[in-house]
Order: C-alpha cells, then sequence, then structure tokens
C-alpha cells in the first residue's frame, strides 16, 4: 500500500543479545535484559502483542507523518483541492 515491504524477522534471545553487544553470552551488563527478552519470548508466542507508539518510526527509519500531511499529500494526486 505504501510501496515499502516491511520483513518480519525472527531472532531467538541469544541473537539479539549477540546483536547488541556482539556476543551472546551473559555478562552483568546484559543479565537483565537477558531475562527481560526471555520473559518477551515466553510470553508473545500465546498472546498478542499490541505495540506501542515507537513501532512505526521504526519500521519506517523516519518520524511518521500525521494525518493531516498524509491528506495534504495524498488529496492533490486525486485531484482534490486542499486549503
Amino acid at each position: 500500500m505504501m510501496g515499502k515491504d516491511i520483513p518480519v524477522v525472527q531472532s531467538n534471545v541469544d541473537e539479539a543479545i549477540a546483536h547488541r553487544w556482539g556476543s551472546s553470552e551473559i555478562t552483568p551488563q546484559n543479565q537483565g535484559i537477558h531475562r527481560v527478552l526471555t520473559s518477551i519470548a515466553a510470553w508473545y508466542p500465546d498472546h498478542e502483542f499490541v505495540g506501542n507508539s515507537n513501532i512505526l518510526e521504526w519500521f519506517l527509519g523516519r518520524k511518521p507523518i500525521t494525518f493531516e500531511q498524509y491528506l495534504r499529500r495524498e488529496l492533490p494526486l486525486l485531484g482534490v483541492p486542499v486549503t
């Protein structure tokens, strides 16, 4: 719809830790986040993930535009004047 495919990428806790800290080894620096990610990984397969207001920005790699900005951009393309 927006011309941008957003792939679904699944990773396990060790891959996420390794991506952030360069190693999947549990250290004092990543011990807390490891517990949190393990808890999340156990919870979400059986429950809906609602998300938060940052997700769209993370997907787009930029701040999303407002609905008004969207309409001001798109309506003229449909021949609808915008004031």
